[in-house]
Formats: structure tokens, sequence, C-alpha cells
């Protein structure tokens, strides 16, 4: 007779087979230009900082121009789009290609309020950093305790 041990699940073996089948056959299956406009999840690869006073974003985006990149932000979200454009002259071959153009989009939910009107963006040797500041009612404050 067969018997499960307590806290084995043998469906998550199947559920893990299943996504691992899913990317084989999306890498051989797929042509290029279907991979680059799916584009990757989680490029740009992005660092999140969390001040006193203000959430920090810093987003690597090799190869994108100034131009090419578009900053939203509400006050629950904050929103990072743009595009790498192919970087080769007319007339020229191209005989690898390892860096792709792509699109890319990434929103991110902001674990507090911010002041969508305190946004600063600067871009500086392939980086993106975002500064947004918390409104003043999300800041930390310290309260004493009194006795009673």
């Amino acid at each position: 007779m067969f018997e499960w041990t307590l806290g084995y699940d043998p469906f998550r073996e199947v559920v893990a087979l299943r996504r691992q089948m899913d990317r084989l056959f999306d890498d051989f299956l797929l042509d290029d230009r279907a991979k680059r406009s799916r584009g990757p999840s989680g490029w740009p690869a992005v660092n999140v900082i969390d001040t006193p006073t203000a959430l920090i974003y810093e987003a690597e985006l090799p190869g994108v121009k100034l131009d090419d990149i578009d900053v939203e932000v509400t006050a629950s979200s904050f929103t990072l789009t743009g595009e790498r454009k192919p970087d080769v002259p007319d007339g020229y071959a191209v005989h690898r290609q390892e860096r792709r153009p792509i699109k890319f989009a990434r929103t991110f939910t902001l674990p507090t309020e911010i002041n969508p009107e305190q946004v600063k963006a600067v871009f500086r040797h392939g980086v993106l950093t975002v500064t947004l500041e918390k409104s003043p009612a999300s800041r930390p404050r310290s309260i004493t305790v009194q006795a009673g």
C-alpha cells in the first residue's frame, strides 16, 4: 500500500517539471524577435534603498540613452520604461550580437506613500537613480513614552 509522508507534496515536483519544460520550449521554439518583444522579467536590475526620508531606486541601464528612458510616479507606484536601441551604423554588418535591442517596463508598488512633487531622477554612467521623498505623514517619528 502507498503512503504519503506528512509534509510531502508530489504535485510540487510536477509543477517544477512543468516550469522547466516551459523554459526549455521557450528557448528552442521562440525566435529572437518574440523573445525580445516579451522582454526579460526583472530587467533592468534595480536596487531599492529605504532611508528615513526617501526611497531610492537605482536601475542599471547599460547602452540605454537618456532620451529613451521614461519615469512615471504616483503616490503609490513607480514605473520605469525605456528602450535600448540598435547601435549599428547603416551599411555595417553585424557578425555577432550579444547586446540586443530591448524594450522594458517595470512597475514597483511603493512600500510607503511618497510626495509625487518631490521626485528627483539622475542618469549617470549607465545607472538611473530615482529618489522619491516620503510624505511627511509616512516618515517614522520618535514618540516619548511618559510614566503614568
